[in-house]
């Protein structure tokens, strides 16, 4: 698994629809998370392409909402997109 920008490291957990990378930015020494949906834990169960372009839009609303936090019990979002592959 490659994901531009990043070193992976290692899995670090896995769920029933998202799986949990220890990673590196390659411009910074500070080791992230990165958590990748499963695609056919979301996709395969969609037949209408609407309902899975609904599904991404409530994931950018999510993104969106968690960068307006700065909390220590809340994560930080540095980055959000589509990894080909994944």
């Amino acid at each position: 698994m490659q994901v531009q920008g990043y070193e992976i490291i290692r899995k670090i957990g896995e769920g029933g629809s998202r799986i949990a990378y220890l990673a590196q930015r390659e411009f910074c020494s500070d080791p992230t998370v990165l958590k990748l949906f499963k695609r056919d834990a979301i996709h395969p169960r969609i037949a209408d392409q609407r309902e899975r372009h609904g599904i991404e839009e409530v994931l950018q609303r999510e993104v969106e909402v968690l960068r307006r936090f700065s909390h220590p019990n809340i994560i930080r979002i540095f980055n959000h997109g589509h990894v080909e592959g994944s």
